[in-house]
């Protein structure tokens, strides 16, 4: 309270100061800080002093495993701080929680780049802190295949063919113990049976 002033100088003992009644300050480093408030009306003055401290922010060291992944596959979340009471692992813009644990096998569903948020808090004071890491997921691929035919004599003549997006390596399996890695193999099977052909990609 500052009854009668007409002039109030704060300084808040990090350099800077105000002259509005009732100012808002915010300190970003751990010290202690000394505030006084001068109070004057042109004939007396009055000084207000005060000690305000800050605690040190945990200083935030983990990661993500690695910088990409597949859809739906396993990466870590490894947490490397120290003298923390607890840890999250958020992502969606911190909205949607990955873990609560401070280290986690976690995947993810959807394709795209993924901002990954730590936050922590710490033992000592319970002050928050956070760091952001950046994971790229990768879409599955999505495969069709035909063949031009499903019946016949032997030596039977089948051309396979695939329409697989998003697709960097293929394995065919034939079903009779034969292989192939190329896009749109020919198979030819010489011997009587049913068969089912498959396409890994």
């Amino acid at each position: 309270s500052s009854a009668g002033a007409t002039r109030l100088s704060w300084q808040f003992g990090d350099g800077d100061i105000s002259n509005k009644a009732s100012p808002n300050h915010t300190y970003t480093s751990a010290d202690t800080f000394s505030v006084s408030m001068v109070a004057t009306n042109g004939c007396s003055y009055d000084t207000f002093r005060n000690t305000i401290r800050t605690f040190p922010k945990p200083d935030v060291q983990g990661q993500v495993s690695k910088p990409e992944a597949c859809a739906k596959e396993d990466f870590e979340l490894r947490n490397q701080t120290s003298d923390v009471s607890s840890v999250l692992w958020l992502y969606n813009n911190e909205s949607d929680t990955l873990s609560t644990q401070p280290n986690a096998t976690v995947s993810l569903d959807s394709a795209g780049q993924r901002i990954i948020t730590q936050k922590v808090r710490s033992v000592a004071y319970d002050c928050p802190a956070k760091q952001q890491d950046t994971i790229r997921i990768q879409p599955l691929p999505s495969i069709a295949i035909s063949l031009d035919t499903s019946s016949g004599c032997p030596p039977l003549r089948v051309a396979f063919s695939n329409d697989a997006g998003n697709v960097v390596s293929r394995l065919w399996e034939f079903g009779d113990g034969k292989q192939a890695i190329t896009a749109n193999p020919v198979h030819t099977y010489r011997n009587t049976g049913n068969y089912t052909a498959s396409l890994e990609a």
